[in-house]
């Protein structure tokens, strides 16, 4: 009963969440989710999660992904 948009979605926050954990740098992870600009990889995050990635980054003491 999950509609594919959701699921979709789903996808892409655990990869990105995964992604930034790594210490992936928060372009390096628009580029590998095929977002055309960080600005938009960042309202789709914000959109999913509710804070910015460099905002969740930070509460999450994840270092190096501040570029």
């Amino acid at each position: 009963g999950t509609s594919f948009k959701v699921l979709l979605q789903k996808i892409k926050t655990d990869r990105a969440v995964t992604l930034l954990h790594q210490g992936r740098t928060v372009t390096e992870v628009a580029d590998l989710l095929n977002y055309s600009d960080c600005a938009n990889f960042t309202r789709a995050f914000k959109t999913w999660l509710g804070v910015a990635p460099r905002e969740w980054i930070a509460r999450n003491r994840i270092t190096n992904a501040t570029k």
